[in-house]
């Protein structure tokens, strides 16, 4: 897949906000000044939840940038332009039998964000069972919160 040079020359910015004395962690994966939060999607994750962007648009996404400047459970947000995005995720997760569970294929989101709304990145692990034997699957989801649950 080409990557569009002008993606080569984004930089990745790291913004730590203090507010009610807490610290909140933010990239800005577009290029230019920052810009009011009204004109982003704000996408919410954490280092707790099991559903990991693997890259965004096609651009690398790095735990390990994260991870050196928050806690493991620390919340922190995604500002994106607002459009389509293409999101690859991968499921990574310790069961509750100290062993290490990560799916075997990434799968891709294609999703439309829209600008002045908050989007939470999450996963839900269902247990279905395929001949005698309890298989895991897992389906990633963006969930706009602006949107009431149907």
């Amino acid at each position: 897949m080409k990557i569009a040079s002008t993606l080569h020359t984004v930089s990745l910015v790291v913004a730590v906000t203090l507010s009610a004395g807490c610290a909140q962690v933010s990239y800005r994966y577009y290029q230019g000044s920052p810009k009011p939060r009204e004109e982003l999607a704000i996408l919410h994750t954490s280092m707790e939840d099991p559903a990991c962007i693997r890259s965004i648009d096609g651009r690398p996404f790095s735990y390990a940038k994260i991870l050196a400047r928050v806690n493991i459970d620390s919340p922190f947000i995604i500002e994106l332009p607002p459009g389509t995005h293409n999101i690859v995720v991968f499921f990574s997760t310790y069961s509750s039998l100290h062993t290490y569970l990560v799916s075997t294929n990434d799968l891709t989101l294609l999703t439309e964000l829209k600008a002045g709304h908050d989007y939470h990145f999450t996963a839900e692990i269902t247990y279905t069972d395929v001949a005698g034997r309890t298989q895991r699957v897992w389906h990633p989801a963006i969930v706009d919160e602006e949107k009431p649950a149907q």
